[in-house]
């Protein structure tokens, strides 16, 4: 039963509760648990009470930063145990997929069953995939493994990953704001100060808020051009090495024998794709991707929406990303 159990968590395909047993991630995402509950100890005990007491300001700060302070880990919490859109075993191409129909295994030099494969999953790989050499499997829309979060950041997760760095970014700005307050009330009317071993735990609260702050907004500052362009960091890079010139005339030859072994291929398969077509069934299908390709194209990867719904207060609440439910649009979506 335990071994049952054991062999149902990791990032495996098929596992029912997503986490990674890398020890450097479990390292550090351990750590982002306990800066946060440093800062909420120090904020309340430290900045909080000295300065008000348990008036009505006190109390409201106390509340309002602790929940903060537990919204930002419960983000974490998501982030690391969902599944960053890890690719399943028995993925297939979609039908619309030109590239893969026109690729023959037999043909092949590798043998390989896909055009688009990956050789350390052993299984199709879609174009928006990359493989996770930590989590040992290909995540649709990649774009980083982060230690502190333990998992990768993919599509199934960005949105939880970019609500804790702006919760940590917004916890960060309000310590420094009470710690402000208090210098001010402590230095200039002598109220709120604390004795040396209180000061100590202060000093170390400002220089962890600090470093958070200025870490969370270069990372937010980061994700910006991710969330605008649809590009994750991985795609940036791939796309500036294709467009080098050394990579250009590879590129092309590359493309013009592709192409040569898809016009051999539709060649040799001509009848059949003849009688595809004039199925019924084909051209309703093919319908189908084209407008789910255009709803594909207008749903915002990140937060679950329609790219031009504008900002929504939902946009904040740590949920999971909700696929579209047409199955159309979500294989689209996925690849």
């Amino acid at each position: 039963m335990i071994r049952c159990s054991l062999m149902s968590i990791g990032t495996q395909n098929g596992v029912s509760f997503w986490i990674n047993y890398e020890p450097c991630g479990l390292f550090c995402g351990s750590m982002s648990y306990l800066f946060l509950l440093y800062g909420m100890y120090t904020t309340t005990f430290c900045v909080v009470i000295p300065m008000f007491g348990f008036s009505f300001h006190g109390i409201f700060h106390i509340i309002l930063f602790n929940t903060l302070c537990i919204t930002a880990m419960y983000c974490h919490w998501k982030a690391m145990t969902t599944d960053p859109g890890s690719v399943p075993k028995n993925a297939r191409p979609l039908i619309d997929d030109e590239e893969e129909r026109a690729y023959d295994p037999s043909r092949s030099k590798t043998g390989e069953s896909f055009k688009k494969y990956c050789k350390r999953c052993k299984a199709f790989k879609p174009t928006r995939a990359h493989h996770c050499s930590i989590c040992d499997r290909c995540i649709i829309k990649m774009d980083h493994h982060c230690p502190w979060v333990n998992n990768c950041v993919g599509i199934g997760n960005h949105k939880l990953f970019l609500l804790f760095i702006f919760f940590v970014f917004v916890v960060s700005l309000y310590s420094v704001a009470l710690l402000t307050m208090q210098y001010v009330l402590c230095s200039v009317y002598g109220s709120g100060c604390g004795d040396d071993m209180i000061n100590m735990f202060v000093v170390f609260l400002l220089i962890e808020s600090l470093c958070c702050a200025i870490f969370t907004s270069c990372m937010m500052g980061d994700q910006v051009p991710n969330i605008a362009t649809r590009e994750t960091q991985i795609d940036r890079l791939k796309r500036n090495r294709d467009t080098s010139p050394s990579r250009k005339t590879k590129t092309t030859t590359n493309n013009n024998s592709r192409a040569d072994n898809a016009a051999e291929s539709i060649s040799d398969d001509s009848n059949a794709v003849s009688s595809a077509l004039e199925s019924g069934g084909y051209n309703h299908l093919i319908r189908r991707f084209v407008s789910a390709e255009r709803a594909a194209s207008d749903f915002n990867e990140v937060f679950g929406c329609s790219s031009g719904g504008g900002f929504h207060l939902s946009w904040l609440l740590p949920t999971p990303l909700r696929y579209p439910r047409d199955v159309f649009v979500r294989s689209k979506v996925l690849g």
